[in-house]
C-alpha cells in the first residue's frame, strides 16, 4: 500500500505542478506587464497660447503683455519611483499692450500691436524656444524653464527690413496642473523667468523678466 499510495501522491503532485508554475507564470507576467505599463516611455505632440507679462530695464524701461501661438512636445518617463517629463515648446507672441517708461530705447521693441498674429517674422515679435523639466506629483508638477527669446521689430512688409533688435537667455521657476482623457491632455504652465544674459545691437545689457501662463492641448502619439 505504502509504494501505491507513494506512486499516486508523486503523480498528483507531477500533474498539478505544471499548472502551478502556469499561475505563477501568469501572475509575474502580469507584474511585470503592469510595471511595464507604469514605466512606459510616452510622447505628447500639440499646441498651445501662452499669455506674458514681460519687463524689460536698460537705458529705459518697458512693459508688455504678449499672447500668440505655440507648439509643443512633452516627453514622459519614470524617475526616482515618480513621473519625469520633459515639455519643449516654441512660441511666436505679439504685443497687446505695452507701456513705455522714459526715454526711447532703441533697442527694446515699440510698434503697436497687429492683428497679422500669423505674419513672418511680424512687427514687434517676440520668438522663445524654451525646455522644462517637470517632476510630477499626482496631477500637479514643479519644475524649472530654460529659455531663449529673440525679438524683432520690423518685418519684410512694403519696403521695411526685417531686422533684429535684442535677444536674452533665461532661467525660472514653473509649475504645471495636468488633466488627461485617455490620449488626449490639457496642461497648464506657468512659469517665471529671469534673463541671464542678453545679446543687444548696442553695448548696453538689458535686465529681463517674464511671468507667464499657457494652456496647451496634447494628444499622446505612444
Amino acid at each position: 500500500m505504502r509504494p501505491a499510495f507513494a506512486l499516486f501522491s508523486g503523480l498528483l503532485l507531477l500533474l498539478c505542478t505544471p499548472r502551478l508554475y502556469a499561475q505563477g507564470s501568469d501572475g509575474t507576467q502580469a507584474n511585470h506587464a503592469t510595471a511595464a505599463q507604469k514605466t512606459k516611455i510616452r510622447l505628447h505632440l500639440g499646441a498651445g497660447i501662452p499669455f506674458t507679462f514681460n519687463s524689460a530695464r536698460a537705458n529705459a524701461t518697458t512693459n508688455d503683455l504678449r499672447i500668440g501661438p505655440a507648439i509643443a512636445a512633452i516627453v514622459d518617463f519614470p524617475l526616482v519611483g515618480r513621473e519625469f517629463s520633459v515639455l519643449a515648446t516654441l512660441s511666436r507672441t505679439q504685443l497687446l499692450w505695452q507701456r513705455e517708461d522714459g526715454s526711447k530705447n532703441s533697442d527694446i521693441c515699440k510698434e503697436e500691436f497687429s492683428l497679422t498674429l500669423v505674419s513672418f517674422p511680424g512687427y514687434c515679435v517676440q520668438y522663445q524656444a524654451k525646455v522644462s523639466p517637470f517632476l510630477w506629483f499626482g496631477s500637479f508638477a514643479a519644475g524649472v524653464s530654460f529659455a531663449y527669446n529673440h525679438f524683432t521689430d520690423v518685418s519684410y512688409k512694403g519696403s521695411r527690413i526685417y531686422n533684429t533688435k535684442w535677444a536674452y537667455g533665461s532661467l525660472g521657476l514653473a509649475g504645471a496642473y495636468r488633466y488627461s482623457h485617455e490620449r488626449l491632455s490639457l496642461v497648464a504652465v506657468g512659469h517665471f523667468d529671469y534673463g541671464v544674459f542678453s545679446v543687444t545691437l548696442t553695448t548696453q545689457k538689458i535686465q529681463a523678466l517674464q511671468v507667464g501662463l499657457t494652456i496647451y492641448a496634447m494628444y499622446a502619439i505612444f
